[in-house]
């Protein structure tokens, strides 16, 4: 019997053996025993071991509370530990006894020999069935009652965290199994369980390890991801509990009670009531979303929140990722990660890859290629200029293709500026195609030539393993705010190739949609704008003139 069946097998025994199997389940399960000989083994191996601890009172004697604390005890872990132990035990040795031969000649003395013989049972076999029977009684007494203090969890990031334990909420604290909750008072912690489920709880929230595969969650949002190796991890609620079976989850549970589960990914079992009384069960299938009522009577479906819980973090960038498809790269530009954390009118030095408040001067530097070491997501930046090669990354892809410029630029790459500063010191938007790209909804990238920028997507797919980047996305144009007519060229590079470049100089006013596909090989996205004036003329400082390139809202978009 493969893994898949022995699975499915032992969750219908155990919702058989808690009263919870439904018509359509039964029938399942009896189609399965109809249909596997493995299956039927499997079942009467199961109903042998829970007849016989049922006689001795093992197991029904034990107070309820000992079930909450920990996994139940006829899961699909036991059987298969039970199973694995018929596997690889040695088969029993019975000794064999030689008795000396006794010649008998009474009649009546013989039968009673033969009697008392057939009723004698080896001593080696009686060693054995002991032995048996106190491994499987330990066995079941480690599934009802496991020891408390033993460690099954490793605290790997956290961002902002206050917590009421005593030990400070450091990446490499370990936690154990214990009744005595956690609250998180503030901010988010990332844990990883030793079989390999990485759980995100967001404050306000109380939580403690019930077991190695089990946390309870008196209140608060939690979300799971759970590999093969960690199937069966279990959620225990006021009202409810959620059993994975390999996927990617949340739940929000109420004070009162009440609880949601949002699947994104796989598929969980979910046992409504509380676990004094569990009612009904119910599959939960990728893309949907349940309530359970607060007194566990009742699942209902709802609508599925994709953004409602965090589900990554990185505390090395602030990054707190709740499933936004969409990253914003003028964010980034103003010192953030992509999802919020930028600040308007920061700016980066072409020439040093400093970030600083935007600056705006005639300058000129060489066309050396300068890493920003101080955001992970920005590669590094570079006045172009392909009188000398041009080199666009940190892998030292080169920009053959790229013009022969002035060296000039005016301004720092910068996030949504306040607009142009006037000669009588008065401050006027950037406008693009009349969307004002000063203000905060509406965010640009503000490059003058000639500057250029390159951003390492590399950097998102190691912190956000399940998503994928699928395109980029802007709008480019020069400001209408610029105060004269000139002509500039924007190119979009991706590891030091052509994507995109205008077929004619752009001029003030004038804008272009700009949508590349982007692959899973694809790493180093570059943006640049040159001066498109330089052609022809003499390279000085009036070849940059008004050359106010905007790239209104750039956006990695993913999936």
């Amino acid at each position: 019997m493969d893994k898949e069946t022995r699975e499915k097998a032992a969750t219908l025994i155990q919702l058989e053996l808690d009263g919870l199997l439904s018509d359509e389940q039964f029938a399942e399960l009896s189609s399965l025993l109809k249909s596997s000989l493995p299956a039927r083994r499997y079942y009467a191996r199961a109903i042998s071991l829970i007849s016989l601890f049922r006689s001795t009172g093992t197991v029904y004697s034990l107070p309820q509370q000992s079930r909450t604390e920990s996994e139940e005890l006829f899961d699909s872990a036991m059987w298969e530990a039970l199973l694995q132990y018929e596997k690889q035990a040695a088969p029993l040795q019975i000794e064999k006894t030689t008795q000396k031969e006794e010649i008998v000649t009474d009649v009546r003395q013989r039968k009673a020999m033969l009697k008392a013989n057939r009723n004698r049972i080896p001593s080696s076999l009686w060693v054995a069935l002991a032995s048996v029977a106190a491994l499987l009684l330990m066995m079941v007494y480690v599934y009802l009652k496991p020891p408390l203090g033993y460690e099954v969890a490793t605290v790997t990031d956290c961002i902002d965290l206050k917590w009421s334990s005593s030990r400070l909420p450091e990446p490499g604290t370990r936690l154990i199994v214990s009744p005595d909750p956690i609250e998180l008072q503030r901010g988010v912690l990332k844990i990883e369980s030793d079989k390999g489920v990485t759980v995100l709880l967001e404050a306000p929230a109380t939580f403690y390890f019930a077991s190695a595969n089990e946390i309870t969650l008196t209140y608060g949002r939690l979300f799971a991801t759970v590999p093969a190796a960690g199937s069966g991890f279990t959620v225990q609620t006021q009202n409810s509990k959620i059993i994975d079976l390999g996927t990617r989850f949340g739940i929000s549970a109420e004070v009162g009670g009440q609880t949601e589960l949002h699947m994104f990914k796989g598929k969980t079992l979910v046992i409504a009531g509380p676990a004094s009384n569990p009612k009904q069960t119910t599959e939960v299938m990728s893309g949907r979303a349940v309530r359970v009522d607060y007194g566990g009577g009742a699942i209902k479906d709802i609508p599925l929140r994709e953004e409602a819980f965090v589900q990554y973090i990185d505390s090395r960038t602030d990054l707190v990722w709740r499933g936004r498809k969409v990253i914003n790269l003028a964010d980034v530009v103003g010192g953030g990660n992509g999802f919020g954390t930028g600040i308007q009118r920061i700016g980066i030095n072409p020439a040093t890859g400093q970030f600083r408040q935007a600056q705006a001067k005639t300058m000129r530097n060489n066309n050396a290629y300068v890493p920003v070491d101080s955001n992970v997501f920005v590669d590094g930046v570079f006045v172009p200029d392909g009188s000398n090669q041009q080199i666009v990354s940190s892998a030292r892809h080169i920009f053959v293709e790229c013009p022969p410029t002035s060296g000039y630029y005016y301004m720092d790459i910068a996030y949504s500026p306040a607009g142009r500063v006037s000669n009588d010191e008065g401050i006027y938007p950037l406008y693009l195609n009349q969307t004002n790209y000063s203000a905060k909804d509406n965010p640009c990238i503000f490059m003058h030539s000639n500057t250029g920028i390159t951003f390492d997507l590399q950097q998102y797919r190691r912190r956000l393993p399940e998503t994928k980047i699928v395109r980029f996305q802007t709008e480019f144009g020069i400001s209408d705010s610029a105060p004269a007519v000139y002509i500039a060229d924007v190119w979009v590079l991706i590891d030091g190739q052509v994507r995109y470049t205008n077929a004619e100089p752009m001029r003030r006013g004038q804008t272009v949609d700009i949508d590349l596909e982007i692959t899973d090989q694809d790493r180093f996205l570059t943006l640049m704008v040159t001066d498109g004036s330089v052609r022809g003329l003499s390279q000085d400082t009036n070849a940059i003139g008004s050359d106010w390139g905007l790239f209104g809202r750039p956006f990695l978009i993913m999936q």
